[in-house]
């Protein structure tokens, strides 16, 4: 395994934080992402530099660590939203307020249906299952996150498995579009 953190935190913290009250499992998650922050300087670096070479002399360094900082803890906290997905999802539904259902609902009552469109940043897989629970039947366009798994050991996709895309599968019951690398009209 790349690491025992990563297994506890999956297997462990995150399954326990996310039973806890929200304000306390989210705090959790973002002492586990500053965390991250301070210890992966690499990673932290490579971030910041990203940043920098995108927005140029919009960020300084300063805002270039801080914003590195908050992607860390945004990606800690969609590991709790994903564990908030446990049983039909009422727990991170909970959290979540769903603006504009009504056009969702009444595009699927005229037989019609609607394209929803999301960045890649977020917890964009939750919000997908929790729509799907909520009863919008969904089939999404992308990579489907099981297949993000070819440099990992057998035993890591096995575990990436219970941890991970079992969770999103169970709320999200219907194919999935996947256009092969490189191949964007296939997705159009």
């Amino acid at each position: 395994m790349r690491s025992a953190g990563w297994v506890a935190y999956w297997l462990v913290v995150a399954p326990l934080a996310a039973r806890l009250p929200a304000s306390l499992a989210y705090r959790i998650a973002c002492w586990r992402g500053d965390w991250n922050f301070r210890y992966r300087a690499g990673k932290r670096s490579e971030i910041a530099r990203n940043l920098r070479r995108v927005l140029g002399d919009e960020l300084g360094p300063e805002e270039a660590e801080r914003l590195a900082r908050e992607f860390f803890r945004m990606t800690s906290c969609e590991i709790a939203d994903l564990m908030r997905l446990r049983g039909w999802a009422q727990s991170l539904g909970k959290l979540v307020e769903i603006r504009g259902r009504e056009h969702l609902d009444a595009a699927l009552a005229g037989g019609q249906g609607a394209i929803l469109c999301s960045a890649h940043f977020g917890s964009c897989n939750s919000a997908f299952s929790l729509l799907h629970a909520s009863g919008i039947p969904l089939t999404s366009i992308g990579r489907w996150p099981a297949n993000y798994t070819s440099g990992m050991s057998s035993a890591e996709r096995r575990l990436w498995e219970f941890v991970y895309t079992r969770r999103l599968r169970r709320h999200r019951q219907r194919p999935a579009i996947e256009p092969l690398p490189g191949q964007v009209r296939v997705a159009a």
